[in-house]
Order: C-alpha cells, then sequence, then structure tokens
C-alpha cells in the first residue's frame, strides 16, 4: 500500500519533513540529510542566483510543491524528495516561471522568495498579486527605507531557529530587530534571504503576475481576512483605523 501526503501551501520545510516521516514512518533526520544535496533532488543551480546583491539562503525551502503526493513502501527519503522537486519542476515548466519573470527584471529566486511571502501574507488567491506588487515597490522602487516590514519573515527565522512563532504584537523589539537574523526585514533593504514557505500554483503565477500599481502597504481590512492596499502611509492608517472598527486586531497609527 502506498504512503499518501499532502503538502499544504504556505507550509515550510520543517512541517513538511515532519509530515513525510508521519505517514512513512522514516525519520525526520533522513529528509533532512537528503535535503542537503540539492543538486541530486533535482534543483538546478540557476535557482540560488540573484539579481539584488544579496545573500541566498540556499536550501530546500520554497522548493517542495503543494499537493498531494503517493509514495511506494520501499521509497526512500531521497527518492521521496526527488519526486517533490520533480513535480515542482514541472509546474514551473507550466507557469514558465523562469523566463516570465524577465519582464520584471528579476532572477527565479527574487520571485520564488516573494511568492512565499504573498503565500503567507494573503488568505485569498485574489490578494496575492496585490501583496507580491506591495513587495517589489518596497523593495526596488523609491520606498524610503526599501524595507518590507514584516512579522511572516521574522517568525519564519524565530520557527527555523527552533523557536515558536509568535503573534505580531507578542514579537519583542530585540526579534523584529535581530541584526543577526538574515530574515530581518525590519532593518535589512530588499528581500530576506530566501523563501519563508513552500508557495503553491496561485502565489507562484501571483508572483509573475503582479498587478502594476503604486501601493507601499497591505493589511488584513476585516476578520475574513480580505487585504486592502494603500499608496501613502496616512491612508494606510486610515485603513488601519477602519480594519479595527471591522473588529481586526491591528494597531493603529
Amino acid at each position: 500500500m502506498s504512503s499518501r501526503v499532502t503538502i499544504k501551501e504556505g507550509e515550510i520545510s520543517t512541517d513538511v519533513f515532519a509530515d513525510l516521516s508521519k505517514v512513512t514512518n522514516i525519520p525526520v533526520a533522513n529528509f533532512q540529510a537528503a535535503a542537503g544535496n540539492l543538486a541530486a533532488l533535482g534543483i538546478a543551480d540557476f535557482w540560488f542566483t540573484r539579481g539584488d546583491g544579496k545573500p541566498v539562503a540556499k536550501s530546500i525551502e520554497g522548493f517542495l510543491y503543494p499537493a498531494t503526493y503517493d509514495f511506494d513502501p520501499g521509497a526512500d527519503a531521497t527518492s521521496i524528495l526527488k519526486a517533490i522537486i520533480a513535480r515542482f519542476n514541472a509546474e514551473m515548466t507550466k507557469l514558465d516561471f523562469p523566463n516570465a519573470v524577465q519582464k520584471l527584471a528579476i532572477s527565479p529566486y527574487e520571485a520564488l522568495v516573494v511568492a512565499s511571502i504573498a503565500q503567507v501574507e494573503a488568505v485569498f488567491p485574489q490578494d496575492m498579486g496585490g501583496v507580491a506588487r506591495v513587495l517589489y515597490n518596497r523593495a526596488y522602487k523609491n520606498f524610503p527605507c526599501h524595507c518590507l516590514g514584516l512579522d511572516s519573515t521574522v517568525n519564519y527565522w524565530l520557527r527555523v531557529s527552533g523557536r515558536t512563532a509568535k503573534d505580531s504584537g507578542q514579537l519583542t523589539q530585540s526579534e523584529l530587530h535581530d541584526p543577526n537574523n538574515p530574515y530581518n526585514t525590519y532593518d535589512k533593504p530588499g528581500l530576506p534571504a530566501g523563501p519563508i514557505s513552500n508557495p503553491g500554483n496561485d502565489a507562484l503565477s501571483a508572483a509573475i503576475n503582479a498587478p502594476a500599481s503604486n501601493f507601499y502597504y497591505f493589511l488584513a481590512i476585516d476578520t475574513a481576512g480580505h487585504t486592502a492596499f494603500a499608496a501613502t502611509y496616512a491612508d494606510f492608517c486610515k485603513k488601519t483605523r477602519e480594519a479595527r472598527a471591522a473588529g481586526v486586531s491591528i494597531g493603529v497609527c
């Protein structure tokens, strides 16, 4: 009997390895070891090239394509991860992802990072493109600090460092502004060192088809999680008050 595993959109690699281990009875350590040889799994070197001059966090994060997989009983950790990466590569070909990013004048890796953030930040697929555009505008246009200012990237660092993710209001200043955190998007300009989740098709498509806008801010505007966008800080502050009135737990400017 085959082992069936579903990788969910937005999961991080440690969660994926735990899910795979639970279903296959293969130790998590085996998946971690197999993930150390990315080329052997089928991830091409070009993925780890950036055009913004920033360092690359070379890992399997972002490449574990969300889908349902069936694995034969004798499959080992390497063959399982190879199958997942093969699906990732096939989906990237369908999207023409590596070529589509050329119109954005960025590398495929940078677009993958944006997709991973849009996956985490947007609840609804229709909002992912707008979120992706805000990230591009902040990182590459005339936003004063060129910083993204995201709690989600800080929480990712907490998770992969063996700590627990926190609600936004619970993150300390030392956590938000940790100079040793390569995913610190409050103080470090541009995109973080690597993907912060494993994005699905909607987020990947949004990253290469982000609609043009002059928005530099986004926020949850209602308790359902719909996203609102703003071009100026004043408009953002106005929307935070609207969100608060709608029951969203959010700080007001």
